[in-house]
């Protein structure tokens, strides 16, 4: 009875978590961040009260196409 016991609840286990992974995986696949997602992140990181008197200068290239996604500050001399 208790190994029936324990091979039920291992079984259990082992199917959540493989569901979860699942889970997991595909709402990851299905909602890719935008460019306008990355600039307001970026944005707002920037604009936090822990920045001020700081200067930053932030170049986003894509790493296949080589295309600017975001630039902001680019030809600041930090």
């Amino acid at each position: 009875m208790r190994g029936r016991l324990r091979i039920l609840i291992s079984a259990t286990v082992l199917a959540l978590a493989a569901t979860s992974a699942v889970a997991v995986a595909e709402s990851y696949a299905a909602a890719p961040a935008s460019v306008a997602d990355l600039s307001r992140d970026i944005d707002e990181i920037l604009s936090d009260s822990r920045m001020v008197g700081s200067q930053a200068g932030v170049l986003v290239r894509d790493a296949d196409t080589d295309e600017v996604l975001y630039a902001k500050n680019t030809d600041a001399r930090l």
